[in-house]
């Protein structure tokens, strides 16, 4: 019997429940060596996928548009004299959302043009602050993913590995 290795598949619980029974008279066969290694593989997607902390997201560096956003609110960040202190805060939740990769591109894409255009004019933090407040919605300074993993809620997943020999 040559069983064909396959991709590993999502399935729902009907159809999962229809694909694992067994008959009664159906005998039990030894198991493919390739089980364990495939099993080994669901294990390490189960516990990817039900981890407290999501992976650490950091940027990569180099020119895309958040690195150089990032880039620009450090320099920024170095003379905070003329910033309150709830400004420097937000200063620095910016900063923190963008490192963490919470921002989508697209915002952070126009947040640099803006960016770019105010600091041909003058290198004004509070200006600056101006063009992050305007271009960069509240909900994006919410918690973040990797912030908020501990709070999961819904439904839990259970992941059943089963392997299946062709007849």
């Amino acid at each position: 019997m040559g069983a064909q290795q396959q991709e590993s598949q999502e399935l729902d619980f009907i159809t999962a429940a229809k694909t694992l029974e067994a008959k009664e008279n159906t005998k039990r066969e030894k198991l493919n060596p390739v089980f364990y290694p495939l099993l080994e593989k669901n294990k390490e997607a189960f516990e990817f996928a039900t981890q407290e902390e999501a992976p650490e997201i950091k940027l990569t560096g180099g020119r895309d548009s958040a690195t150089q956003v990032l880039k620009i609110l450090k320099a920024i960040s170095k003379d905070t004299r003329k910033l309150t202190e709830e400004q420097e805060t937000y200063l620095k939740k910016i900063m923190h959302q963008i490192t963490e990769g919470a921002l989508p591109k697209q915002t952070t894409k126009i947040l640099l043009q803006e960016l770019n255009n105010e600091l041909k004019k003058t290198i004004n933090p509070l200006t600056i602050l101006a063009v992050l407040q305007k271009n960069i919605a509240p909900e994006f300074l919410q918690e973040h993913l990797s912030e908020s993993a501990a709070q999961t809620s819904g439904p839990r997943e259970v992941i059943l590995s089963e392997y299946l020999i062709g007849e």
